[in-house]
């Protein structure tokens, strides 16, 4: 055995014994036997990756289900929805500016009909942008707790 493949097999140890090191134990029995690394490592993606398709899919159906409830402070609709956005941009999937717009807007219940539909109209030859919409949706939340609307 000469020098360097002396040297590969004190790396490759020592990098089984650094992942494993940092594999949860209730994965661990499914990798304690490998001894190559790089086996080891694909293993290790392989079974994370299928967990991974099961996140994004459950972030998804929490994202198309979040609605705003009446009497909530719609800055809370606002952190949800980023929150879920930041969750899939972490999985690799990303949405869109209009795309987020639209799933606030579509978040809402139909009492803000009123508003969810001129604030659609007036980004007609545009793409509806984010902001605009947060803006319109403080504002219309900020009237409606002043007119006593909102606790109804």
């Amino acid at each position: 055995m000469g020098v360097i493949e002396a040297k590969w097999r004190i790396l490759n140890r020592n990098f089984v014994a650094t992942i494993k090191q940092f594999v949860d134990m209730s994965i661990l029995q499914h990798v304690a036997n490998d001894t190559n690394a790089h086996d080891l490592w694909y293993k290790l993606a392989t079974m994370y990756e299928r967990k991974n398709s099961l996140i994004k899919a459950s972030l998804m159906r929490k994202l198309v289900r979040l609605m705003y409830t009446n009497g909530d402070c719609i800055s809370v609709q606002f952190s949800a929805l980023m929150g879920i956005v930041n969750q899939l941009a972490s999985t690799k999937i990303s949405l869109d500016n209009e795309l987020q717009a639209l799933l606030l807007l579509s978040s809402l219940p139909d009492s803000w009909e009123t508003l969810v539909v001129p604030l659609s109209a007036s980004c007609q030859d545009e793409n509806l942008s984010l902001d605009v919409i947060k803006t319109g949706l403080l504002n219309e939340h900020a009237r409606r707790k002043e007119s006593g609307a909102l606790s109804q």
